[in-house]
């Protein structure tokens, strides 16, 4: 049997009839738990400008940031090696370069959540229990396995995010006024 279906839209336009699995019609009604997944999403972009800012101060030059983190290097694990070893044969002094490699290394274990929370398809199981409807929602893993999704745990992981992030970013104000000051 399909699990896909005719749903009407919720637009006041009777004929406006559109194809969606019902996972998807259900998982989209969930407003705090897409708003949750776009914090994720808004805060892993914001490292991506921060990581240009930072290379911007360590090799003297805008243009070629930018070209790094958005053009040559690839995504996530890569992306963050990739200025791991930049920062790692700058000019930088050795606690400098200790703080952002502690800021990656945290970055790096929030990856795998990242991805899983961005990437992994959300599914609505629905039971009874006693005379209560119940409705839960899970994501299916690269294994097939599916486990719970809450909004608790999407929340903590933007806070780590965040936490991180504000690291980061006193790091590059400290490093553009001290690099960016003394070389004029």
């Amino acid at each position: 049997m399909p699990r896909f279906g005719p749903v009407r839209a919720i637009t006041g336009v009777e004929d406006d009839v559109r194809m969606v699995t019902s996972n998807f019609y259900f998982i989209d009604s969930r407003k705090e738990l897409l708003h949750e997944v776009g914090r994720v999403t808004v805060r892993w972009a914001a490292l991506d400008l921060l990581l240009v800012e930072i290379l911007a101060v360590v090799l003297e030059n805008d243009i070629a940031a930018y070209q790094l983190v958005f053009r040559t290097s690839s995504f996530g694990r890569e992306r963050l090696e990739l200025v791991k070893d930049l920062i790692g044969g700058s000019k930088l002094d050795a606690g400098e370069r200790e703080s952002i490699f502690a800021c990656i290394s945290k970055l790096k274990t929030l990856l795998t959540e990242r991805n899983t929370i961005v990437h992994s398809p959300l599914v609505m199981h629905f039971g009874v229990k006693g005379s209560k409807l119940t409705m839960k929602v899970q994501r299916v893993m690269r294994d097939g396995a599916q486990r719970d999704v809450t909004i608790e745990g999407i929340k903590a992981h933007v806070e780590n995010v965040t936490a991180t992030l504000e690291k980061l970013e006193e790091i590059q104000t400290d490093l553009a006024e001290k690099y960016q000051t003394a070389t004029g």
